[in-house]
């Protein structure tokens, strides 16, 4: 069994090479920096160290370069084990510098424990050529020692770059399976209401046009879409001959049609949104002056996005035409809206909907 000094600044990176090396039978003392692993080696000097490159405080060419000039650690192999080289320049450096070997990661566990095991064995038959400490000139060492870590570091943003624009690519790829989900779980009513399907993705339309309209920040919307593409799901655990009755309902069956809210909520609350997408949906059709359902909410209690989707909801369902009744037109629709402005209606969302509609881009 040997005493090995692993040196990184990556707590995983630690980790995985200290599960490793144990399971070999050594023993592991780890260090984030290379001053804080001389101290450690200084007192009580290991049998090999394994360092990376680029970490803070002290960096692993700095830190082999100063191993190299203790008289009490010297002697000890050091090894770099690091992430990708492309340039030949860099591994010719460290050796320069006094390591013995340059792993470059990832490399096999197997052939890892083997260079290792191979290492220890020359040092302690004396077969190993441990280099001297460097020797050149201050202003030499320098010049190079700038040169590998600008590589180094031009190598790691390059790295980071592609790895961001991979995790860029993988939100995509998630938002678009979430607003595919979204959209099979709305278009599951046309199954029992083809009305409440239609009438879900053009208030949809219409919240998000409302929406820009007010400037709301595209996170916002994108969670005010998928609200509004529900905000009637909870439809889903009503009667079908109550949602298409051809005339008035009774007490009973209007009580009936507003658990809608409710139900919904229920049914989406369970589903981990990024945006509170199950308030949003209960609270549609509450009212600024709390005449509004299920729980009477008014003013600042009711959400943005709520107050947005509860005039869309009622501008698309009242020019829609429905069994029990023609539709509206467009003038009397309006007409409803602005005369509850700031009573029933968001006083800012009514007006970037009349906005739209006297632009003629109302996307109805």
């Amino acid at each position: 069994m040997s005493n090995l000094l692993v040196v990184d600044d990556n707590e995983s990176n630690l980790y995985l090479l200290e599960r490793l090396l144990s399971g070999y039978g050594h023993a592991v003392t780890r260090a984030i920096h290379g001053l804080q692993a001389l101290e450690l080696a200084r007192n009580s000097p290991p049998d090999l160290v394994i360092s990376d490159i680029l970490m803070p405080v002290m960096d692993g060419f700095a830190f082999c370069r100063e191993w190299r000039r203790d008289e009490r650690l010297k002697e000890i192999p050091f090894v770099f084990y690091t992430a990708t080289y492309t340039d030949p320049k860099d591994e010719a450096f460290a050796l320069e510098l006094g390591a013995d070997r340059f792993i470059v990661k990832p490399t096999d566990p197997a052939q890892f424990m083997e260079i290792l095991r191979e290492v220890l064995m020359q040092h302690h038959y004396g077969a190993l050529a441990t280099a001297p400490a460097p020797g050149q000139p201050e202003e030499v060492f320098l010049r190079e020692y700038n040169e590998a870590l600008v590589r180094k570091l031009e190598d790691k943003l390059q790295q980071l770059d592609q790895l961001h624009r991979a995790l860029e690519e993988s939100y995509r790829k998630l938002d678009r399976i979430l607003l595919q989900t979204v959209n099979a779980l709305a278009s599951a009513m046309t199954q029992r209401d083809a009305y409440t399907a239609a009438h879900q993705q053009r208030c949809a339309n219409l919240a998000v046009a409302i929406a820009a309209q007010l400037g709301v920040p595209e996170e916002v919307t994108n969670g005010l879409r998928v609200a509004a593409l529900l905000h009637d799901i909870g439809k889903l655990a009503i009667p079908s001959e109550v949602l298409v009755k051809p005339k008035a309902l009774s007490e009973i069956e209007r009580a009936l049609i507003r658990s809608h809210v409710e139900s919904g909520y229920e049914i989406i609350r369970k589903i981990d949104f990024p945006w509170p997408v199950a308030d949003i949906v209960l609270q549609h059709h509450e009212r600024l002056d709390g005449s509004g359902y299920p729980r009477g909410l008014s003013a600042q209690q009711i959400l943005p996005e709520s107050r947005i989707l509860a005039v869309a909801d009622v501008v698309e369902a009242m020019m829609s035409h429905r069994p029990y009744r023609p539709a509206r037109r467009l003038e009397q629709t309006l007409e409803e809206i602005l005369q509850n402005r700031s009573r029933l209606y968001d006083a800012d969302v009514v007006d970037a909907c009349h906005r739209l509609a006297s632009s003629q881009s109302l996307p109805l």
